[in-house]
């Protein structure tokens, strides 16, 4: 289930960056960000209630993190180059 959550939320971020729709971009990131933050809440939670061994869990919430570290400064306004989003005719 969460391989194709993370699937819709691959397609659905890959189709606003080739739009180059920098708002829905940003939106797409957003959404990433909180999914792995909930991943992350519920993988600690398991992992100290031992319903999870160690190991997996710390492995899946650095994973988790490291999905948080790497879209939050993305997140931040995207500027495309002016240039690039023109009309050619």
């Amino acid at each position: 289930m969460a391989a194709v959550r993370e699937l819709a939320l691959s397609a659905g971020l890959l189709t606003a960056f080739t739009r180059r729709e920098a708002n829905q971009v940003r939106g797409w990131l957003w959404v990433g960000m909180l999914v792995d933050a909930a991943d992350a809440a519920i993988l600690i939670t398991s992992g100290a209630r031992r319903e999870i061994a160690p190991l997996p869990a710390a492995v899946a919430v650095a994973t988790a993190v490291c999905g948080l570290a790497g879209a939050a400064p993305v997140a931040v306004p995207v500027r495309w180059n002016k240039a690039e989003t023109s009309d050619v005719t």
